[in-house]
């Protein structure tokens, strides 16, 4: 292949050559006021009301989100050519699986209709647009698709669903937001309807096939089902691990060893019939780009970091017994997923009570961990250890700044979409975007003041104390190396992000934060 030609550019320190090493980002950018901005009031007007101009409202502005997909993803495939290799995948069986960030459920409300915790999750009319992007320039049927989560909230919604429907709802229905005459919780039906009326009529592989088994909430071997597309609820992993399976986690910090639903892994490779019921999948992972209250931000390798691990994983095998691998309490139906450490010191609880544990001295119990930043790095080495095939999207249309679970979020329109086959490029990609707030031609003196090893740096206020006051001193620090996951996911050597065909700076050096706690917690 002959060498692409190296574009020279006028910076603020001078001119210079764009680095083309390492891994492709690509990027489009959209006016967002043509995004999402009135879709949950029009949803609301359509839902109410049945109003054909609140809906077609609703699909122009789709429209232009599918508009930005294609930018970005086709820049992305001159770039780095992904389609045919996951063409090819797909052909040989395994299903083009899709994995939103849901974190808060309901969206929308199960009683007034309105609009709830705008924000939360991965916008529904995103993943509308991603799909009929595969399905139109892939040409990938819709009953080639999937699509499943593993989100804390969704249990305790379809509760909450079923109190105001009257009627047992399941969590799948949850996400479809839509049971019966009932309306409530995220929206995937209504992607469906959205892609049916953009399908050729003279196709067969209708979207609106599955909504049916989402209601009843079946959970169908994929290799089974070719004229339909399902939504999979990969925190259920059955009593005797028919539709889960434990795979090793190489060198992993929290876990040897991890328990993931087959729809994303696939089946056990030395059982060809399970292999035929459990092909596996090409992952595609549509998250949106949110400031997180612990972890800085929440971008692709935490939506898949911490949001593969089911809830529903029994390490017991006597009936009636629960003893869940990564969630509490140990009851029928988990609430959290407080097993996976979310800290790098972590108190021991009870794990029926969830109260703290105490030793026999009377003291609380600590125990050192990688955090959740180790949770992170063992769920992505896992899931890379079965040759799953991997493609990240951001949509940065509207971002989310304060609190990425939704209660006092605030939704900054960008109007951006990043898409790319590393996580760690993507991640830092949008981390740079979020957070780099020195300027160019400062950024080399910055570095040798501080001895940094990176030039992604942000500017932050360190408490301290003179005499006798409070005083803010001006410092910085790195705020993506706070992601440790970064280290254990980048491969040896130099790595590099690159925004389509301009590239960023490798990140040499050991990662670290300059806010990482130096001693156990008292």
């Amino acid at each position: 292949m002959s060498a692409r030609p190296v574009m020279t550019v006028q910076s603020p320190i001078g001119k210079k050559q764009l680095d083309s090493r390492g891994s492709a980002v690509g990027a489009a950018r959209m006016d967002p006021a043509e995004a999402y901005g009135p879709n949950p009031m029009l949803l609301k007007e359509y839902i109410d009301t049945g109003s054909e101009k609140a809906w077609t409202d609703i699909k122009k502005r789709i429209d232009n989100v599918y508009v930005t997909v294609s930018s970005a993803l086709e820049s992305l495939d001159a770039e780095a050519p992904f389609s045919g290799d996951i063409k090819e995948h797909v052909s040989s069986g395994k299903k083009l699986f899709f994995k939103p960030n849901l974190v808060t459920l309901p969206i929308i409300d199960f009683t007034t209709h309105e609009p709830r915790l705008i924000g939360s999750c991965t916008p529904w009319e995103f993943i509308a647009a991603v799909m009929r992007w595969f399905h139109d320039r892939c040409d990938i049927t819709y009953h080639r698709m999937a699509l499943g989560e593993a989100g804390t909230s969704m249990f305790s919604a379809a509760i909450m669903a079923s109190r105001a429907f009257g009627t047992p709802v399941t969590t799948q229905a949850v996400m479809e937001g839509k049971c019966g005459d009932n309306y409530g919780g995220w929206g995937f039906y209504f992607a469906r309807k959205y892609l049916a009326e953009c399908h050729d009529s003279a196709h067969t592989d209708d979207p609106m096939r599955g909504y049916e088994e989402s209601v009843a909430g079946v959970c169908l071997p994929a290799g089974r089902v070719n004229d339909r597309l399902l939504i999979y609820d990969i925190n259920k992993i059955d009593a005797d691990y028919s539709n889960g399976r434990d795979v090793p986690v190489a060198d992993g910090v929290n876990f040897k060893s991890i328990t993931l639903h087959k729809a994303v892994i696939g089946g056990d490779p030395s059982d060809p019939q399970d292999i035929r019921d459990w092909p596996g999948c090409v992952l595609v992972n549509p998250t949106r780009l949110k400031i997180h209250v612990s972890e800085l931000f929440t971008c692709t390798l935490k939506n898949l970091g911490m949001g593969l691990y089911p809830m529903e994983a029994n390490a017991s095998r006597e009936p009636g017994k629960y003893a869940w691998k990564y969630a509490v309490p140990n009851l029928q139906t988990p609430r959290f997923k407080l097993s996976l450490p979310h800290g790098r010191w972590v108190l021991e609880t009870d794990a029926d009570t969830t109260m703290p544990v105490r030793d026999k001295n009377g003291r609380y119990i600590w125990k050192r961990t990688g955090g959740m930043q180790a949770n992170i790095a063992d769920a992505l080495q896992a899931v890379r250890g079965q040759d799953v095939m991997m493609l990240h999207l951001i949509d940065a249309i509207e971002t989310v700044n304060i609190n990425h679970s939704g209660p006092g979020g605030v939704v900054i329109p960008e109007g951006l979409v990043f898409a790319g086959m590393d996580p760690v490029a993507v991640d830092t990609c949008c981390s740079r975007y979020l957070f780099s707030m020195v300027p160019v031609a400062g950024v080399d003196k910055v570095r040798r003041e501080y001895k940094l090893a990176s030039d992604v740096i942000q500017k932050v206020p360190m408490p301290g104390i003179e005499g006798k006051k409070h005083r803010y001193r001006r410092r910085v620090r790195l705020p993506v190396l706070a992601l440790r996951c970064f280290t254990a996911l980048r491969e040896p050597g130099p790595g590099a992000a690159a925004v389509l065909r301009g590239r960023e700076r490798p990140l040499a050096g050991r990662y670290f934060s300059l806010l990482e706690p130096a001693t156990r917690p008292r």
